[in-house]
């Protein structure tokens, strides 16, 4: 040890030992020896207030436990028959019971589904731990998609002026008595929904959780996706950690881009980088190679921590970024969703935080709003 660091102790040790700092050092020790246990409670209560936001917010959503099953009305299962070896030849030869429908060319029953189903936009709603769907039948104009909220989305629609509420009928998709007939059927619908049907979306849990309900099959099958987020519903958040989310979906994208928000766990209390919404739900995306249109619309609101609004005056200012590096938060993730054969389109009401061109490298299409 050198002489200096020695003198620097031994005056340290001085300082402390002297008459005039020994008191102070004494009340400060008791002082702390007294806060000790109500730190200790104080946190100890923050964490299990912590748990309990958790759970409940875990609670919210459905417990999923899907498995590629075999059954009879599956896309991929083998008839099963059973013959006796005993059984003539004769007696094997079964009448032709295919419907005469079925004979027809696959363009020509495509045809046919298209006038019986149409080409539908479905609502993926997540509520009361249930996954619904609703056919689109009342769509907001184009003139207003960022200031009102598509009725079918809340299931009610107002009465004329005399502000009654009038439910929508529980109509569904109305295939189950095609998917019911025989399993050819069964196939031919089934493609023909998850082909031209526009999937409408509006939180990245929804997209999450609809995924991982239907089998592998199916999801490959999804072809059209719009994530419609202009006008979002009160404490709507697309930041939250993957930590709210059903185990099976946590553990398929632990390697998610992550948040850097806080959450309500005790490990982001820490300020541990969590795996996000956000980012696995860009993962998912990117796995469905079916997937031939992608349409994402966001308000700036769904990012509170990374982008605000503003005012000038009377006249309202569109979102204006925070900073480049909060922008870079909501766009770098869809980046790996991006590819050749996929029409991707992101919509923002927000300006760029500078010239704009960055936008060109992002390997999609990002629309702002004019100045």
């Amino acid at each position: 040890m050198s002489s200096k660091s020695v003198d620097k102790a031994s005056v340290a040790i001085a300082i402390i030992s002297s008459p005039v700092w020994s008191p102070i050092y004494g009340m400060w020790l008791l002082y702390d020896k007294a806060l000790m246990p109500m730190y200790q409670d104080a946190k100890s209560s923050i964490q299990e207030w912590e748990r309990y936001r958790l759970w409940k917010r875990r609670r919210e959503f459905p417990i999923l436990n899907v498995k590629e099953k075999r059954r009879s009305l599956s896309v991929d299962a083998p008839i099963r028959r059973t013959i006796d070896s005993n059984t003539s030849e004769n007696e094997r030869k079964e009448p032709d019971l295919e419907p005469r429908l079925l004979r027809l060319p696959p363009e020509i029953r495509m045809m046919i589904w298209e006038e019986v189903l149409g080409k539908m936009n479905i609502h993926i709603e997540v509520k009361d731990r249930r996954i619904g769907a609703t056919i689109c039948q009342n769509p907001v104009p184009e003139d207003q998609v960022w200031r009102k909220m598509c009725p079918c989305r809340i299931g009610k629609r107002i009465v004329a002026c005399t502000f009654e509420w009038e439910e929508y009928p529980p109509e569904g998709l109305r295939a189950l008595p095609l998917l019911l007939t025989c399993r050819p059927i069964y196939r031919d619908v089934l493609d023909h929904i998850y082909r031209t049907s526009t999937f409408l979306f509006h939180r990245p849990e929804a997209v999450l959780l609809f995924v991982q309900s239907i089998p592998p099959t199916h999801a490959q099958r999804i072809a059209k996706i719009h994530l419609d987020a202009r006008v979002i519903q009160k404490d709507t958040s697309f930041e939250h950690p993957l930590a709210y989310m059903p185990v099976s979906i946590r553990d398929t994208y632990k390697s998610a881009y992550p948040t850097h928000c806080t959450a309500q766990t005790t490990d982001m209390s820490r300020g541990e980088p969590q795996p996000s919404m956000w980012g696995a739900m860009s993962k998912l995306l990117s796995s469905l190679g079916g997937l031939r249109e992608l349409r994402i619309s966001l308000h700036g609101r769904c990012f509170p921590r990374q982008i605000y609004s503003s005012r000038e005056g009377s006249e309202y200012v569109p979102w204006t970024l925070a900073c480049g590096r909060g922008e870079k938060l909501v766009l770098e993730p869809l980046k790996e969703v991006a590819r050749a054969n996929l029409n991707m389109v992101v919509n923002v009401d927000w300006y760029a935080s500078g010239t704009g061109e960055e936008d060109q490298s992002l390997g999609y299409v990002l629309k702002r709003p004019e100045r």
